[in-house]
C-alpha cells in the first residue's frame, strides 16, 4: 500500500538550485500525456533555468522518501499593467500515487502561501485524468471550456497544397490587394509597432474566449521579449504575415515553432487576422502558406495546435487543413474563496 505521508516544499522558480528532478518528472508526464516526439529533458531544464520578466512562477513540490512524486506550477502576472488577480495552475503527479490526495495537498499548500493579489485560478487537465471527475464531484462545478490539442500529419501532397493556395489566393485577391511574406528567425519583424498592436489584439481576443483575464498591453518591448524567449529556448520561428498593399498595414499573421532537437514536430503559435479584414479567407490562406513551407523546407511530420471549443471559426480552418482532435483538455476556473471552502483551507 502506498503511503500518503508527504513532504511539501514551496519555492519560486528563480530560487531553484537543482531543477533536474523536476525536469525529469515534467518530461515523463508530458511524454506520457502527449504521446508525440518531444524535445527531451534538456528543454525542460532550460525552461526552468530562465525567468521571464513580468511573470511569477511558484512551485509546490510533493516528495515521499526524498523522491519528487508531484508538483504544482502556479503562474501569475507581476507587472502592474497586467491582470495580477489571475493565475494558472499546472499539476503533475507520478502515476503510482493517489492523484486526488496529492492534488489536495498541492491545493492546500498553495492556498496557505498564495503570492501576490491572486483572486482566481485556472486549472487545465487532460479529459481522461481522473482528477476531472474528482473536481466535478468535489466542487459541484463543470469546466468553463474545453481545449483541444489537434494534430495534422501533413498527408496532403505539395501539388494539392499549391492548388488550394491558388484557389484561396484568387478568392482573397478579389477582395483586397495584398502581399504575403515568410519570415524565418532573425528576419522576423520583432520591432514593428504595427505587428505588436495586431498581436495585442489577437492575444486579448484569445484571452476573452478562454478566460476572464483583463486585456493586457502588448508594446514593442513585449514583442521583442517574446521573440528572444523563443530563440533562447532553441526554437526556430517561422512566421507568415499578410499586409494590405494599399494601406501598408498588417492584415494578419500565423506562426509556428520547431525545436532544433525535435524537428519532426511543428507547434502552432498565434494565428490571427485584424478584425477589419476578417471574413475574407486570410486565416486559412496564412496557414496554407505555412503548410507549404513545412512540406517544402522541413522534415516535420506532425503539426500541432491548440484551440478552444468556443472558437468554431478556427476549428473549421483546422479541419480543412487536415487537423484532427488528438487530446482534449478540460479547464476549470475557481475563485480563491471557492477553493478555500471546497478544500477546508481557511
Amino acid at each position: 500500500m502506498i503511503s500518503t505521508q508527504f513532504d511539501v516544499e514551496l519555492i519560486d522558480q528563480k530560487d531553484l538550485v537543482n531543477p533536474l528532478p523536476l525536469a525529469n518528472l515534467m518530461y515523463q508526464i508530458y511524454s506520457k500525456d502527449i504521446g508525440l516526439p518531444t524535445e527531451g529533458v534538456e528543454y525542460f531544464l532550460r525552461e526552468l533555468s530562465q525567468n521571464d520578466e513580468g511573470i511569477g512562477i511558484q512551485f509546490t513540490f510533493i516528495r515521499q522518501n526524498h523522491s519528487l512524486i508531484g508538483y504544482g506550477r502556479l503562474e501569475y502576472r507581476t507587472e502592474a499593467h497586467n491582470d495580477q488577480t489571475y493565475a494558472s495552475l499546472e499539476v503533475g503527479i507520478s502515476s503510482p500515487y493517489p492523484r486526488s490526495i496529492v492534488f489536495e495537498v498541492i491545493i492546500a499548500s498553495i492556498l496557505k502561501n498564495l503570492p501576490g493579489a491572486i483572486q482566481r485560478i485556472k486549472i487545465s487537465l487532460l479529459d481522461t485524468d481522473q482528477l476531472v471527475e474528482y473536481l466535478q464531484q468535489k466542487t459541484d462545478t463543470e469546466p468553463i471550456f474545453t481545449n483541444y490539442l489537434n494534430v495534422c500529419e501533413l498527408e496532403a501532397t505539395i501539388e494539392q497544397v499549391d492548388e488550394e493556395i491558388r484557389q484561396v489566393g484568387q478568392q482573397v485577391s478579389s477582395h483586397l490587394d495584398h502581399q504575403i511574406e515568410i519570415y524565418i528567425n532573425e528576419q522576423y519583424p520583432k520591432t514593428d509597432p504595427d505587428l505588436a498592436r495586431l498581436m495585442g489584439i489577437i492575444w486579448n481576443a484569445n484571452i476573452g474566449i478562454n478566460t476572464k483575464m483583463e486585456p493586457e498591453k502588448f508594446p514593442v518591448s513585449r514583442l521583442l521579449g517574446r521573440y528572444n524567449w523563443i530563440r533562447d529556448h532553441n526554437f526556430d520561428l517561422i512566421a507568415v504575415i499578410a499586409r494590405d498593399a494599399l494601406n501598408n498595414a498588417n492584415i494578419g499573421f500565423s506562426e509556428i515553432f520547431i525545436h532544433q532537437k525535435n524537428t519532426l514536430v511543428a507547434k502552432q503559435s498565434l494565428t490571427g487576422v485584424n478584425p477589419i479584414y476578417r471574413g475574407l479567407g486570410f486565416g486559412y490562406l496564412l496557414k496554407l502558406r505555412l503548410l507549404k513551407y513545412l512540406k517544402n523546407q522541413t522534415e516535420v511530420h506532425y503539426w500541432t495546435t491548440f484551440n478552444a471549443a468556443k472558437n468554431p471559426a478556427v476549428q473549421r480552418i483546422n479541419q480543412k487543413l487536415g487537423f484532427h482532435p488528438y487530446r482534449k483538455y478540460k479547464v476549470f476556473e475557481y475563485h480563491i474563496e471557492q477553493l478555500r471552502s471546497y478544500f477546508n483551507s481557511q
